[in-house]
């Protein structure tokens, strides 16, 4: 007995010292904290819309977008013969907030705007098509995120990244986008919801961001924080957004119902006196955000025949499947 205590104490002092030197190190990791060569972290600042918030029509005209501060100095990540050049073309993002959402404004200046190219697609899709895309890591942990992306055809997608590795692109929240057209390229308006985030409360907040425009004529990838070719990691090199302040994340509640009914109708007998055979069932999928990362999912009356990891199966018995 006391051979196995030691080991157990042992092997828990093991267990606590890798757990200090990874978080260790993912913090250095994190923005190169160790190299006193690299560059200082980007930055960007929003600005609070005390009234008349942005009309999400794509056009940049509000009186927000004309005082909030304005990023740019994009750099080329493909082709990669080009990697770390400046972008062929220029792009523009700004920021703003209030109490309900972050508001996101991106022009993509183009010098040959008629060559744009801007496919229709389905959401969530991916196509060889002019594209803006925004990161956002609001838990500011360097792991988690997500990514909301638009087409210059005004088509959308968006990502829940549940890490580097690990992205759930089922994911669909609901937030506004539109994207507007002119001779100077195309532009984009996002607002999106707080409650479509997960973010602790504090006083003042800095959130992990990154840009990425797509010139898809050019075979053209820029980036707003540049992430080389064969770097390991993608969200621990986001650059900054802050000046985010007296905000308090909503709480998350998710409830989609569903009914079923059915209706058998055959002659009369003995057993069925009517001749028919009348029965509905109604039920729903819950969801309710605890914390900031803790999230209770319930089912009440659950309809497995929903379910979609369940195979299909044919029955042509008279008897139901349960």
């Amino acid at each position: 007995m006391k051979t196995s205590a030691m080991g157990v104490a042992r092997a828990t002092l093991w267990l606590t010292a890798f757990t200090f030197i990874f978080l260790l190190s993912r913090s250095a990791y994190a923005h190169d904290l160790s190299d006193p060569n690299a560059p200082p972290v980007k930055t960007v600042r929003a600005i609070r819309v005390d009234s008349n918030a942005p009309k999400i029509d794509g056009v940049l005209d509000d009186d927000v977008w004309k005082t909030a501060p304005i990023t740019g100095d994009f750099t080329l990540r493909e082709p990669r013969e080009h990697q770390g050049d400046p972008a062929s073309e220029k792009t523009t993002a700004q920021f703003a907030y209030d109490d309900d959402a972050l508001y996101v404004g991106i022009i993509c200046y183009d010098s040959e705007p008629d060559k744009i190219i801007a496919n229709l697609v389905r959401r969530d899709s991916w196509d060889d098509s002019d594209r803006i895309g925004f990161d956002i890591d609001t838990h500011h942990d360097h792991s988690t995120g997500y990514y909301f992306y638009a087409y210059a055809s005004g088509s959308v997608g968006d990502i829940y990244n549940q890490s580097d590795d690990n992205n759930v692109q089922s994911w669909n929240g609901v937030w506004d986008c539109k994207v507007a057209r002119g001779d100077y390229g195309w532009s984009v308006e996002m607002r999106i919801p707080y409650h479509v985030l997960r973010f602790s409360p504090k006083d003042d907040y800095t959130w992990g961001i990154n840009l990425q425009r797509w010139i898809q004529r050019k075979k053209e990838r820029n980036q707003w924080v540049l992430v080389p070719d064969g770097t390991s990691g993608w969200i621990p090199h986001y650059g900054h957004l802050v000046g985010i302040s007296g905000i308090q994340p909503p709480k998350h509640l998710e409830f989609i119902p569903y009914t079923r009914g059915r209706s058998i109708f055959s002659p009369k007998n003995e057993v069925n006196t009517d001749g028919r055979d009348l029965s509905g069932a109604f039920g729903g999928d819950v969801r309710y955000g605890i914390s900031s990362n803790i999230s209770l999912n319930a089912t009440i009356n659950p309809d497995f025949g929903q379910v979609e990891a369940d195979p299909a199966e044919l029955n042509l018995t008279v008897f139901e499947s349960f």
